[in-house]
């Protein structure tokens, strides 16, 4: 009878210790599947601010809007009725200032004619975390030029 005792008593310590490790092991994935989800909606809100700093670089070569120019300066063609994607209105462009939409702050507008030197029609080189600088090709007075535009969160 002693030895059915003792047989007991030791699968009871094994059941424990297996126990014990399956409930650590369960306490490690979902500590790990919370460091995820947190990273990765991180990621997700960088991701939302430099697809918005696209599009607000798109829509300034793409689409035109005497009221805010950096909604869009790109050329109205009278004869075709439609606007000229890529060809922009230089006077619509250098009347511009900083912006923001939707929590993006456009702080620097630049333009480059190729072989050229950069002028700047506002803001100041920004060296932060929060910002994206993209670059677009241009129509410009018949020149080709590189519209840099530096927008932040």
């Amino acid at each position: 009878m002693s030895t059915t005792a003792s047989r007991g008593f030791a699968f009871s310590i094994d059941l424990t210790i297996a126990f014990t490790t399956m409930l650590l092991m369960l306490l490690l994935i979902s500590m790990r599947i919370s460091m995820d989800a947190e990273n990765n909606a991180a990621e997700l809100e960088e991701f939302a601010a430099a697809q918005s700093a696209i599009f607000l670089a798109d829509s300034i070569v793409k689409n035109s809007n005497k009221a805010q120019p950096l909604l869009g300066t790109a050329l109205y063609n009278a004869e075709k009725h439609r606007v000229e994607s890529g060809i922009l209105d230089k006077q619509l462009l250098l009347s511009a200032e900083e912006f923001e939409f939707h929590g993006i702050l456009i702080k620097k507008l630049s333009l480059r004619e190729i072989g050229a030197e950069e002028q700047t029609i506002f803001g100041r080189e920004t060296a932060s975390r929060n910002c994206i600088a993209l670059n677009r090709l241009v129509l410009l007075d018949g020149k080709k030029t590189v519209v840099g535009v530096t927008a932040c969160r």
